[in-house]
């Protein structure tokens, strides 16, 4: 697919993403996120450890290298601040 994307010359680009706890349950069943502290009248999320969030780390590397190695042209990594700015915000921590 990446190959004939850019026949003509186009960048082809991957977005991989977390959706923390912003994920549907019916999709991903096990919502995570920096607290517990549920997104609205959702599920409460599994708080993320220092190695889950080590382990989402590696994840995005490993799909980032896949989409490398598939011949595509970079990655944009979206979605991610869902977690990133959970951790800095204090209505979520406390």
């Amino acid at each position: 697919m990446a190959k004939a994307a850019k026949a003509h010359g186009s960048l082809f680009l991957g977005q991989i993403n977390h959706p923390g706890r912003q994920g549907y349950a019916a999709i991903q069943p096990a919502l995570v996120s920096a607290s517990s502290v549920p997104l609205g009248s959702g599920p409460n999320p599994t708080p993320l450890s220092l190695g889950d969030v080590q382990d989402i780390v590696k994840r995005f590397a490993y799909a980032s290298e896949v989409l490398y190695h598939a011949g595509y042209d970079g990655v944009e990594v979206g979605r991610i601040n869902y977690l990133r700015s959970l951790d800095l915000s204090y209505s979520e921590n406390f």
